[in-house]
């Protein structure tokens, strides 16, 4: 109940400043015409006195909760204590009523500003941005990806510093800033994206692309969790693309060196994983991109089914046919969905479904796909058995089953994957027996089991 009541400040805080203006207004009438307006005078004043300390209540009730802190915050709260007891003192005290209006009127103007500070960051009174909302669009996107062209030479560049914590000041410093944090969650620093919030952390170690910090930027702009909230300045294109290559590749928030890439926008598989590991940085094989066969257009109908679904579809590379498919925000994954999403399996490049109802019957039900390089099945309900036939994706190179019941089987089950480089098996059944089995059946790749027991070269946690 109490934080219920708490959640009607920013509701009730506009009727005393509409009140204390109007009563602002008739304090500068002359004294004449005061007399003749003493009654809606004074009756102004009673009603702001009342209703501030209604919005003083529950100001207070909300800076209990973990959304607000700092320094701004408590002056915001004795800014908005003082006005409340401005406006009572004038309701009280008539000999000096003219002027405890003109005081209460400056605090209110002082606790207004804070508040817009807290609520919108600061420097918002004069900021030059304009006020028209950037949307992200949730269908094949051409513009938002582009052809990456890499060569050997390589380069050190700092990704966090440069490009992401100036995204993160201009985006999410309203809500989640050492003066506000929305969720009990800091995007101001490394420490604090690190934390993550009340709910957990917004950074996922198994699988960085199904980080919350990532995929609610990508949600529709009508579901609640969608960030940032409906009302906000969006992220732009190229500010989405740039937080998808910082989370694609590691999410490391110290500099990297990478080979250099010339880009205009981001392709979900031409990646650079660049990790920290005990003795510096190390740069893992990036995935065999941007190089893609020719492929036939997609199927219309299904991509507009699909994307009424929920489902989010872009193209890796301008002019490639080649598709990004997430299933993440799929409204439920049923027969009539695998149905539209498998006559895609010709321009399927990168497919995501962690965290849906995806089971063995839609797994061993999808037909060959043939340029399916990246599968992301973590925290579903496949096991050892849906597995089976993987040799119906022979191009595929990384698969994530973090958090998924599969077992020991998953090393016969993935044996046809010859041209498999990395599998994440973080939380599953799989026993040291099993990793053996799976290394000595694929020796070059990289099971990721997140223990001491895991098998390749990156192993460092």
């Amino acid at each position: 109940m109490l934080s219920f009541l708490s959640r009607l400040h920013p509701l009730l805080v506009h009727l005393p400043i509409g009140l204390l203006s109007f009563s602002l207004l008739l304090s500068l009438l002359p004294a004449s015409r005061r007399v003749l307006y003493g009654p809606a005078w004074r009756l102004s004043i009673a009603l702001s006195a009342v209703a501030s300390l209604f919005a003083c209540a529950t100001g207070y009730l909300l800076r209990q909760s973990d959304a607000y802190d700092g320094s701004i915050s408590s002056w915001h709260q004795w800014a908005g204590i003082s006005t409340c007891i401005g406006a009572w003192a004038a309701w009280v005290w008539v000999p000096w009523r003219r002027y405890l209006v003109w005081l209460a009127s400056a605090c209110m103007v002082v606790a207004g500003h804070l508040g817009g500070t807290l609520t919108h960051g600061e420097g918002y009174l004069f900021s030059s941005e304009t006020s028209a909302l950037q949307h992200i669009d949730t269908g094949v996107v051409v513009s938002y990806t582009a052809a990456v062209k890499a060569t050997d030479t390589l380069s050190v560049s700092h990704p966090f510093r440069d490009e992401v914590s100036p995204i993160l000041r201009r985006r999410c410093a309203s809500c989640h800033s050492s003066l506000k944090q929305k969720g009990g969650l800091r995007l101001d620093g490394e420490a604090w994206i690190q934390k993550g919030g009340k709910n957990g952390p917004v950074v996922l170690d198994g699988d960085r692309l199904a980080s919350p910090l990532y995929v609610r930027l990508l949600l529709p702009l009508s579901d609640e969790k969608h960030m940032p909230p409906k009302g906000k300045h969006q992220l732009t294109r190229a500010e989405l693309a740039a937080l998808y290559s910082w989370v694609a590749s590691g999410a490391p928030f110290g500099p990297v060196t990478r080979p250099v890439v010339d880009t205009l926008g981001s392709v979900p598989l031409a990646v650079t994983d660049a990790l920290e590991e005990g003795e510096g940085l190390a740069v893992e094989e990036p995935l065999s991109m941007p190089v893609l066969p020719s492929m036939p257009a997609p199927d219309t109908a299904a991509i507009l089914f699909l994307q009424q679904r929920g489902v989010i579809i872009q193209e890796v590379m301008t002019g490639s046919h080649g598709l990004y498919v997430s299933l993440l925000q799929a409204d439920k994954v049923d027969e009539s969905l695998m149905q539209a999403f498998n006559r895609l399996r010709e321009q399927a490049i990168e497919v995501r479904a962690g965290g849906t109802s995806l089971a063995d019957a839609f797994l061993l039900g999808m037909p060959a796909f043939p340029q399916l390089r990246r599968l992301d099945l973590s925290r579903t309900q496949v096991t050892a058995a849906g597995l089976r036939q993987m040799d119906r994706f022979p191009a595929l190179e990384v698969l994530n089953l973090y958090g998924t019941a599969v077992g020991d089987g998953v090393a016969d089950a993935l044996s046809p994957c010859r041209k498999l480089k990395k599998v994440y098996l973080w939380r599953t059944a799989v026993t040291e027996a099993g990793f053996r089995r799976l290394r000595s059946s694929l020796p070059a790749l990289d099971a990721d089991g997140g223990s001491p027991i895991s098998l390749g070269t990156t192993q460092s946690k």
